[in-house]
């Protein structure tokens, strides 16, 4: 128990102060792209290492985490309906970039999704990008949802421990700058109190999945609309 909450405290508190540190500092002297990329994916690695190792010494698997194979029919049904919004999402959104790219005030949509850092530019970038979406996706699902929550609510309660995990999770990754972090936190936390009332894991993964990866092919279609980034 003390482990848990060792590993807890370094998630909430450690992790989210060494990136928010990180993106202040980098607006000076921003790195490369990839290099971005690649930091943050090996950060995540060594978070997922240290969690499977910590199961491990609990003697746990998945099951831990709330993530499980072997679907009873609620959580088949709920896994079906997160593919089913994620093709929704993107249809929606597909059809959204369409009707901006014929609207005059369609082009400061357009600078604005290109005036994110984070964002590739370059075939290499993207390549990259993908990864980073998969693993940072699949990593923030497993840490601090199926963890961080797990950990927190016998103490906390349920409302308190979906909130504090969701601003750790909210200031960790995904942002560009800091006043990005509210929207994060805003998904995070529709994340956490989807995965709590539900007690299943895998949906929430392939929803926050889907809805990135399909967010990220928009936003890159949007920045290459007339051949090059925006």
């Amino acid at each position: 128990m003390r482990l848990d909450w060792l590993f807890g405290l370094c998630l909430f508190l450690v992790v989210p102060a060494y990136h928010l540190w990180s993106a202040l500092r980098q607006r000076a002297a921003p790195p490369g792209r990839i290099t971005r990329y690649w930091s943050m994916i090996g950060t995540m690695a060594m978070l997922l290492l240290l969690l499977l190792a910590h199961a491990w010494q609990r003697g746990q698997g998945i099951e831990m985490l709330g993530l499980r194979f072997d679907l009873p029919s609620t959580q088949r049904y709920q896994l079906a309906a997160a593919i089913v919004i994620v093709a929704l999402w993107h249809l929606v959104m597909h059809g959204a970039m369409r009707m901006l790219g014929a609207d005059a005030g369609g082009a400061q949509a357009f600078d604005k999704i290109a005036s994110n850092q984070l964002m590739p530019r370059t075939g290499a970038e993207a390549r990259v990008f993908v990864l980073f979406v998969i693993v940072i996706g699949l990593g923030s699902d497993l840490l601090y949802r199926g963890f961080l929550i797990n950990t927190l609510a016998p103490m906390t309660g349920a409302v308190a421990a979906i909130l504090l995990a969701s601003l750790a999770d909210a200031m960790t990754y995904g942002y560009d700058k800091p006043r990005d972090i509210p929207g994060n936190f805003s998904l995070a936390l529709v994340l956490g109190s989807a995965f709590y009332l539900s007690g299943s894991l895998l949906w929430i993964i392939v929803l926050h999945l889907g809805l990135g990866l399909s967010t990220a092919r928009i936003a890159w279609q949007a920045m290459h609309r007339d051949g090059g980034p925006g």
